[in-house]
């Protein structure tokens, strides 16, 4: 599934609104997970429909105010449980 992660650091930022998630549906992010501490937000946003080329249209959604970071996949790995060595 494509997705993009945007990365706020300094300082701790809004949560989205219900607005912004209009605009990210939008784009076609199905999914949003918000991670952070005190002074970091992540963002990660993804959807069968997304592009993340478009991943500054959706950071510009969310964050208006800031300049987010953003990080695009680079790759993907599915794990699988197994018998050892199998």
């Amino acid at each position: 599934m494509p997705m993009a992660l945007l990365l706020v650091s300094g300082h701790r930022a809004d949560i989205p609104s219900l607005q912004s998630a209009h605009k990210l549906a939008d784009l076609g992010i199905t999914a949003i997970t918000v991670l952070g501490d005190e002074e970091t937000l992540a963002l990660v946003l993804e959807g069968w429909a997304f592009d993340p080329a478009r991943a500054s249209e959706a950071a510009e959604a969310v964050l208006p105010t800031l300049q987010p970071l953003i990080l695009e996949t680079q790759f993907h790995v599915a794990v699988r449980c197994g018998s050892a060595g199998g």
